[in-house]
């Protein structure tokens, strides 16, 4: 009957408002959930980026530090080296003037026994 397609149509009517309704609901809520997620990422990301960051710093620092320290180490070696050097001569000149002190002793008791 009419009455009865009538009503039906009005329980479809409310039923799609309802639907609909939840539909709107749903996305309010879940837009709201994805905005608030949105803006957890974006911090995490920010708080990624600004470690990042830091640990480049850090290890900037610290191969500035290792090559300082090996400049550092290169020119330490190269002062020893010359100090050993510096020592190498010395310990030759003296050779050289204990065999000079030697001459002249031999030369003074060869002297000495002429006279």
């Amino acid at each position: 009957s009419r009455e009865e397609v009538d009503r039906a149509r009005r329980l479809v009517a409310a039923h799609e408002a309802n639907v609909q309704s939840y539909q709107e609901e749903t996305n309010r809520t879940v837009g709201g959930s994805l905005h608030v997620l949105l803006q957890e990422i974006e911090l995490a990301q920010a708080a990624f980026h600004t470690c990042k960051a830091e640990v480049l710093q850090q290890l900037a620092e610290a191969a500035e530090t290792a090559v300082s320290g090996e400049a550092v180490s290169a020119e330490l070696a190269g002062l020893r080296q010359d100090m050993e050097s510096k020592v190498a001569e010395r310990e030759m000149r003296i050779a050289e003037l204990e065999s000079q002190v030697q001459e002249c002793r031999s030369s003074l008791s060869s002297t000495e026994q002429a006279l």
